[in-house]
């Protein structure tokens, strides 16, 4: 290469690298004499030290170069016109831009290759962002546009150098020019934000000016994004068990992998020192880069649960946690084999920060304890906090800035201290209305409290929580019920213990919400220390209560207090609250500050521990449940009516033939009228629904009713068709094993689908359980299952029972044995439900029945007739069939009546 005097160089939107000068720090791109190996010597210098950087070392070689002003002014050169060798700087970067031509080490061709099988459009995405780049989603009209750099960047010049010359040497920024490389250039400002090792975090602030600002012209759907939570975590450790091996991994330079479509590089620009650079990566301060990097998170989990058969994994952002069972080396193998994978796709692993298996790991921030079975607070992040809320307390007054900082700590510290967060509404409260950074805001008297009460508690309690159980605990399992009457008094009783009393002067004239709250955060005051670690499910027939309970805020300052005294006993006895709103008039033994209890607070109070519990145990759970949507559907129907005890006879009447007329079954509203039947005779009141008038009501439903049920059986001739054509009908292999063994299962053990899988939250514990499963061999040959199953319909001994199901070695396909110990060999999980996808999620009967609709359709077969019951009458007919006794199938099917004749659809069997 020649140059002559004043000649211009030539700027290619490359690979750059600049040197700054020490004296005047400015960089000429016009030189008298250049030599290549001047250049050549400048460029090695730093390249040399690129392999082994520090911040020091480099930030001295860009400040501090040999080279002066005059014999090298120009300081930018593409990198292929020098045949400089790349290898010495960047082997992974630079073999990637030549293959790709884009600055991303990732391989899109071996990435489409592993998601094979994964969301068509998703991966397309990916295959085509890895090789043309991502686009930035900018919907904007863009403008010319230059800007100062923040303070935390000019303040801090060698810091920005370094970062500056990183980027460049990985031709993840092209520059520098001398003038706008592009017609339409918008420049947005650097910052620096500080990190915890005490190097600094370089941001390409595109949210400034607020109001012209590229970020803002990315609509939200294309930065809106949910992570995983800590609490998943939590329910993932709790389901490997105590002791679970815990390991995690980052993903190194995450955003920074992510190439940037090329027609969107002008959005993009920055300038430093007076010259003029642009990114080619996803810059960290784009609103959109959390969710297309997300994009890339997502489908490596998937990779990895549904090809490479991985455990229990979560993942935020570049952030991977792999947790596998005690004592056992699947955690590790997931762990190596997520290295293994982001290695091939030439994903960097940043290997500081990969965590190998153990008991104990800080995980988004947060320290979990599978030994103990606890999440904490790290110890440097308590310290911060605890000198935080020690500097304000003896403060006055602080900047939005300071108080935005401990907000935001205070928040972080709710994902374990999870009803510390009443006590930042007032805090929060303060900022309102306040927009410069500096302004100064004087801390009020409650703010203070507030304050107060944080530092006392993470003094105190250390910032830990013991894991909560799983299930919610309602007012009736805790035997726990408060009552307020308006103007006599209020009352409470859990088990043997009580308090009551009239009204204290102060509290007299309150409203009644007040007054229903009172005795719920005294009963807690009192006997919190009884009910610690659970959460508490509180049932109200006060919508006002409820929803204070559950926002954990309100307007009333004295209904305030009341909340911030409930959050901190919940604080002290790690209690997690919310409440339900039930039908005043529904069984009162369910409910928390209801005015109509079953029994008075007084009578109660009479009763032994063993009379309670007879009481408590004449409904089941699901019954309960069903009684409660019954004054759900009643409160519904009579509308602004008030509902007094006994019901009218024209009321009830009138309710018959509105469920009647929205089409609900005979049965369906003759269980709707027991209900209501139930509350009256519990209240010890006249029972409407015992009076003729009611009977016939009911009685006509059924005349007008046609008997037949549309519901068809699955034959075992239809089941073959079904299992043959999975494949056909559900993409995934996973998926198809999953379905085939709840099939198979369904109809060879006569079960019900809401046995199988979840239908609610409530129903998790319910279903067959993965530990209920126990094979048999017979000389090492499989001969069958046996299957306890501990909750079923009209179990009214409350004991399980065992059903087993026999190999089938001449039907392989239709086996249910061999398909079974197949779907547990493949999903590996060792508890909860049985059946549960390989991301660990419940399977749903609504996913069941959906696949079951397009499989029945495709067969050719009306969906309408065909649900997840019609398995259980295949059964019953099948068996029928075969010529088992009506007492066989009832004892198979776990009928208690003679309702299985309906399942049998053989007319002259039946006859």
């Amino acid at each position: 290469m020649n140059y002559t005097p004043n000649q211009q160089i030539q700027v290619i939107p490359k690979t750059r690298i600049f040197v700054p000068n020490q004296q005047d720090k400015t960089k000429v791109f016009k030189t008298k004499a250049i030599h290549n190996t001047t250049i050549k010597t400048c460029i090695q210098t730093i390249s040399k030290h690129a392999s082994c950087l520090t911040e020091d070392k480099l930030a001295t070689n860009l400040a501090h170069t040999s080279m002066s002003a005059t014999s090298v002014k120009a300081h930018t050169q593409d990198f292929n016109a020098l045949n400089i060798n790349h290898s010495k700087m960047h082997n992974r970067t630079n073999r990637c831009q030549i293959r790709n031509k884009i600055p991303t080490p990732v391989n899109a061709e071996l990435l489409g290759q592993e998601l094979q099988g994964y969301d068509m459009d998703l991966r397309n995405m990916l295959i085509h962002g890895f090789t043309f780049g991502f686009s930035l989603n900018f919907k904007g009209t863009p403008s010319n546009k230059t800007c100062k750099n923040h303070k935390s960047a000019t303040e801090n010049p060698d810091a920005v150098y370094l970062k500056l010359a990183k980027e460049s040497l990985s031709g993840r920024i092209a520059g520098p020019f001398k003038e706008p490389p592009f017609s339409l250039f918008v420049c947005s400002p650097l910052g620096l934000v500080p990190k915890s090792d005490g190097k600094f975090r370089l941001i390409h602030d595109l949210s400034f000016p607020k109001d012209d600002s590229i970020n803002l012209g990315i609509p939200m759907e294309y930065s809106a994004v949910s992570y995983d939570s800590i609490d998943n975590v939590v329910q993932l450790v709790k389901s490997y068990g105590q002791s679970c091996q815990m390991a995690k991994t980052d993903v190194e330079n995450a955003f920074r992998i992510i190439p940037i479509q090329k027609s969107d590089y002008n959005l993009l620009g920055f300038n430093w020192n007076g010259f003029f650079y642009y990114d080619k990566c996803l810059p960290m301060g784009a609103s959109s880069a959390p969710k297309t990097f997300e994009t890339l998170s997502v489908a490596l989990q998937w990779i990895m649960q549904s090809k490479y058969r991985s455990g229990g994994m979560s993942h935020i952002l570049d952030d991977f946690l792999f947790v596998g069972p005690p004592q056992s080396q699947k955690c590790n193998q997931d762990l190596q084999t997520f290295i293994q994978l982001c290695n091939r796709l030439g994903i960097p692993i940043k290997k500081e920060k990969t965590v190998l298996p153990t008991t104990v790991i800080t995980i988004y921030g947060i320290e979990v304890d599978s030994n103990i079975m606890e999440c904490r607070l790290p110890q440097e992040k308590i310290e911060k906090i605890q000198a935080k809320l020690h500097e304000f307390s003896r403060r006055k007054k602080v900047t939005l800035r300071q108080l935005q900082s401990l907000i935001g700590l205070l928040n972080f510290a709710c994902t374990v201290v999870c009803p510390g967060r009443a006590f930042l509404r007032r805090l929060i409260d303060l900022t309102i209305g306040v927009s410069h950074p500096c302004h100064y805001i004087r801390l009020t008297r409650e703010s203070k409290a507030d304050i107060g009460i944080w530092k006392s508690f993470i003094d105190h309690f250390n910032g830990k929580s013991v894991f909560y159980a799983d299930k919610w605990l309602s007012s009736d399992s805790l035997s726990l019920y408060t009552d307020a009457a308006g103007s006599l008094g209020f009352a409470g009783v859990m088990g043997y213990k009580w308090f009551a009393m009239a009204w204290p002067k102060h509290l007299e004239h309150h409203q009644i919400a007040t007054k229903e709250m009172f005795p719920i955060v005294l009963a807690l005051e009192l006997w919190g220390e009884h009910i610690q670690n659970t959460k508490v499910l509180f049932l109200s027939d006060n919508m006002a209560v409820v929803q204070i309970i559950n926002k954990q805020t309100c307007k009333d300052i004295i209904l305030m207090k009341l909340v911030r005294r409930l959050v901190a006993v919940a604080l002290k006895y790690n209690i997690l609250f919310k409440a339900k709103h039930i039908p005043e008039s529904t069984e009162g033994s369910t409910m928390v500050g209801t005015k109509s209890n079953t029994c008075s607070p007084t009578f109660v109070g009479d009763l032994t521990d063993e009379a309670k519990h007879l009481i408590n145990s004449a409904l089941t759970p699901s019954t309960k449940a069903s009684y409660q949507k019954t004054w759900q559907k009643l409160i519904e129907f009579l509308g602004h009516q008030q509902i007094s005890l006994p019901l009218q006879l024209a009321q009830v009447a009138n309710f018959i033939g509105n469920l009647f007329t929205k089409g609900l079954k005979p049965a369906t509203i003759a269980s709707h009228i027991s209900a209501l039947s139930y509350v009256h005779k519990m209240l010890n009141i006249q029972d409407p629904t015992a009076l003729f008038i009611i009977r016939k009501a009911l009685k006509g439903c059924e005349n007008l009713t046609p008997s037949a049920d549309a519901r068809l059986p699955i034959t075992k001739a239809i089941l073959d068709k079904m299992i043959i054509n999975l494949p056909s009908v559900v993409r995934l292999h996973v998926h198809q094993l999953l379905l085939k063994t709840i099939f198979l299962v369904a109809f060879n053990g006569f079960f019900r689908l809401g046995e199988l899988v979840v239908r609610s939250k409530q129903s998790i514990g319910r279903v067959l359980q993965r530990q209920d499963i126990l094979f048999t061999w017979e000389k090492g040959i499989l001969k069958g299952v046996e299957l306890t199953l501990r909750f079923f319909k009209n179990n009214k001994t409350n004991k399980p029972v065992t059903i087993f199901l026999s190999a089938l070695p001449s039907s392989p396909r239709i086996c249910p044995v061999n398909t079974l110990y197949a779907f547990v060999n493949t999903f590996k999980h060792n508890t909860g439900p049985l059946f549960q996808h390989t991301n660990g999620q419940y399977v749903s009967a609504h996913f069941v029945a959906e696949q079951m609709k397009k499989l029945i359709t495709f067969i050719g077969l009306n969906p309408t007739q065909y649900k997840g019951h019609s398995f259980r009458i295949g059964a019953a007919t099948n068996a029928a069939s075969l010529g088992y006794s009506e007492q066989l199938i009832q004892k198979l099917g776990r009928w208690n009546s003679n309702a299985l004749q309906r399942y049998i659809r053989i007319e002259s069997i039946r006859m």
